[in-house]
């Protein structure tokens, strides 16, 4: 039972990484498809374009979502995702997209409070210490 929820949490890790990298790199790829998903508030609030604003953003989600497939850093990797999930719903009011972000929410909060997940990097990292 012990190696089951180890690989749950494993799941839960992957998951949450391919989808931020995803989302990432779909920035860069179609970055013109995002524009709409910047709140009037947040535009006017940001130094330069939204456009490289939402390229920042992409280079950010990508690195948060290789550091949990790779599970190096996972805990301070999913606290990144925690405060951008947070910062994304407190701008774009309730909506269905809202409602996915909180469950994404939901599962790296997890993943910040959780120890060490299976097949991480950081299990190797920390035996050498």
């Amino acid at each position: 039972m012990k190696d089951l929820e180890k690989f749950s949490w494993l799941c839960v890790r992957l998951g949450l990484g391919f989808v931020f990298l995803w989302f990432g790199a779909d920035k860069w790829i179609h970055t013109g498809a995002w524009f709409g998903f910047v709140q009037p508030v947040v535009e006017r609030l940001l130094p330069f374009s939204v456009n490289i604003f939402l390229h920042v953003l992409g280079v950010i989600e990508i690195i948060f979502g290789a550091l949990l497939v790779v599970g190096l850093f996972t805990r301070l990797a999913a606290l990144g995702v925690v405060l951008l999930l947070a910062g994304i719903s407190l701008t774009t009011g309730f909506t269905d997209i809202t409602v996915r972000d909180l469950g994404l929410l939901g599962a790296a909060l997890g993943l910040v409070f959780k120890r060490m997940s299976a097949l991480a990097l950081e299990n190797m990292r920390k035996k050498r210490l």
